[in-house]
């Protein structure tokens, strides 16, 4: 009875932490959402020529997003390396040509859009000179030689690219402003604050000091459990609707397969950027890569939804053979909806305002999938997660507390895949918008949730096998899962150090972030204690 009643508190626990990190996350979305970096109601020289205007610059962050630019070249460090980064490229010009100081700002420094719609910039003269040097470069790579430079030819229009060339240019001025943290640097124009070392001793504080006392009470736990009984439970074959899930291992082998090819073609781009084949006029090199990434995520969930259907039965939960081909179908038809969205929409073949729906978001950093899939593939984490609550009060008592942290795992990354595909309709007008809630998806798919999907099923097979106490393996799944929840999520923001967020998320980030290396090391501390106590038996 002790024994369950630990259990359920350390499932209670992982709970708790992923409440908690999207509690804070939605907490602090307001003063994010309403400290963002301006966008200009108007650019205007001093003699009154105006450069741009704000609209043009949410125009062109669209019409990157659109053309799958993201995932060609980066932005503030954000996105593709194949090319340079562009607000480095737009420096670069602006010191070529144009005196940076004589940026003001007619309006709040830190102002949401909504305020800063009424504000004007003033900028030197010669800024027009920056202006037309940079539309040059941009037509030239994006227009007139695109097949030259690993593009589809012809790919963006002289139109577009006056609004593309704005929204470069802004993200330029911001960073001459500060609101980056000094990235990109540029010698005698933008250079790190004081807030970066600052944050970075913090850190290195915070590490050992967490690191002393978890590893301490991570070892009296283990001690606690180590002579704890171990039990072995026999398992039948797997049934004919288990079995459907190796139709989702076969085809997750196919994607990986493509996944590979993919790559190599990706890195043949740098090589010889008019591509093999003629393949640059459909597989571009931002094509490439984003279906290179996103072949990753769909048979990652792949084989997760394949695992699903043949240890649910196991578990439980027992699943007919049409159930059990329906969960796979929509899986199958959810990835192979992704990955033909990208390819669609990257080919400018998905209309607006559709492409963001149902084609590609094109967001930087891998969020490319169109809203409607991510809703899907939310859809079907949520089916899952809500299986393996059901088994977690079905299955043999033992096996209970790491089935529920699997559902949590589960149930967590489907919540962030429905952060990622906001607002769901249309593009955000910030580009710090879409970091803000991009790089929370991310990490619910990798360092936030992936573990406490991963670590419960592979000691759910160490406890079956009579090599792990139960005991032990829910203590090590929960106090594993809860670090990677809390530190992998609220981690998060060490990505928002230059991406406009206010100066605070640079010390949470730092703070959380450094601790994400805690629970990796755990892992090969657990590893190598289980193995020893597998071979030791019930003795010390």
């Amino acid at each position: 009875m002790a024994k369950r009643i630990w259990g359920d508190v350390w499932s209670n626990l992982v709970l708790v932490a992923t409440v908690l990190v999207y509690v804070v996350y939605i907490a602090l979305a307001g003063y994010t959402l309403t400290h963002l970096p301006p966008v200009p109601s108007v650019v205007e020289t001093e003699n009154g020529t105006v450069l741009f205007t704000g609209g043009e610059v949410i125009s062109g962050k669209v019409l990157m997003q659109k053309y799958g630019l993201f995932d060609y070249g980066s932005f503030w460090g954000f996105g593709g390396y194949y090319r340079t980064d562009f607000t480095a490229l737009a420096l670069k010009v602006i010191n070529q040509t144009a005196d940076p100081p004589t940026i003001k700002v007619d309006g709040l420094a830190y102002s949401s859009i909504t305020d800063s719609e009424t504000s004007k910039w003033i900028v030197s003269n010669d800024y027009v000179k920056a202006y037309n040097t940079l539309y040059n470069e941009l037509y030239n790579i994006l227009y007139n030689n695109s097949s030259s430079y690993g593009l589809k030819p012809n790919l963006v229009s002289p139109n577009d690219l006056r609004n593309i060339t704005a929204f470069i240019l802004w993200g330029a001025m911001i960073s001459l402003l500060g609101y980056t943290n000094g990235f990109p640097y540029m010698p005698q124009q933008t250079q790190p604050s004081v807030n970066v070392s600052l944050s970075t001793w913090i850190m290195v504080i915070i590490l050992l000091a967490v690191l002393v006392s978890m590893v301490s009470y991570a070892s009296l736990k283990i001690l606690d459990h180590w002579r704890d009984p171990r039990i072995s439970v026999p398992l039948p074959p797997p049934s004919a609707s288990q079995r459907i899930g190796l139709i989702g291992i076969f085809f997750a082998s196919v994607l990986a397969g493509v996944q590979g090819l993919l790559g190599y073609l990706a890195m043949h781009y740098y090589v010889d950027p008019e591509g093999i084949l003629g393949l640059i006029n459909f597989l571009p090199f931002n094509v490439t890569r984003a279906l290179h990434l996103n072949m990753a995520v769909v048979w990652i969930a792949l084989t997760w939804i394949a695992f699903s259907i043949f240890a649910l039965p196991y578990l439980g939960v027992p699943l007919s053979r049409k159930l059990s081909f329906a969960i796979l179908g929509l899986t199958l038809f959810a990835g192979v909806g992704l990955l033909l969205g990208i390819l669609f929409s990257y080919n400018q073949l998905i209309p607006s305002p559709y492409w963001f729906i149902f084609g590609a978001q094109g967001k930087p950093n891998d969020v490319d999938q169109g809203t409607f899939w991510l809703l899907l593939v939310a859809l079907i984490f949520f089916l899952a997660s809500s299986l393996f609550f059901k088994a977690s009060k079905s299955t043999a008592e033992p096996l209970r507390p790491l089935t529920r942290i699997t559902a949590i795992g589960l149930l967590g990354s489907g919540i962030g895949a429905i952060f990622g595909s906001l607002p769901i309709i249309a593009p955000w007008p910030n580009f710090t918008e879409d970091q803000f809630f991009l790089w929370i998806m991310i990490h619910s798919f990798v360092e936030g949730f992936w573990p406490s999907i991963v670590i419960p099923v592979i000691l759910i097979l160490l406890v079956v096998n009579n090599l792990v106490p139960p005991s032990l393996a829910t203590m090590a799944a929960s106090i594993d899962s809860v670090s990677e929840i809390l530190y992998g999520m609220i981690g998060t923001a060490h990505h928002y150090y230059f991406g406009g967020e206010p100066l605070f998320w640079i010390y949470l980030g730092a703070s959380a972030a450094i601790l994400e290396v805690i629970p990796i090391l755990f892992l090969t501390y657990y590893a190598i204690l289980l193995w020893r106590r597998g071979e030791t038996k019930t003795e010390f």
